[in-house]
């Protein structure tokens, strides 16, 4: 299915898919999805690696605490 594509400006070019139901934009080289009804962009790979490399992380230092808590409880 082919999808319209308008430019707003010099760099900047977006179309809809049907298929998706997103609007795709391309930015400085750069592919983005946005969600029309919110008008949120989705994350990008990178943004999305990140954010599950911190959730790691946080969920790593939430068990340290719970196993530092129990060895406590344990010795006393």
């Amino acid at each position: 299915m082919a999808i319209k594509i308008v430019r707003p400006s010099e760099t900047q070019h977006r179309g809809y898919s049907e298929v998706l139901r997103l609007e795709l934009w391309w930015d400085n080289e750069m592919l983005c999805f946005r969600a029309p009804a919110p008008g949120e962009y989705l994350p990008t790979p990178d943004q999305f690696g990140a954010a599950r490399l911190a959730a790691e992380a946080r969920a790593s230092s939430s068990q340290s605490r719970a196993d530092s808590t129990e060895s406590k409880v344990s010795r006393a």
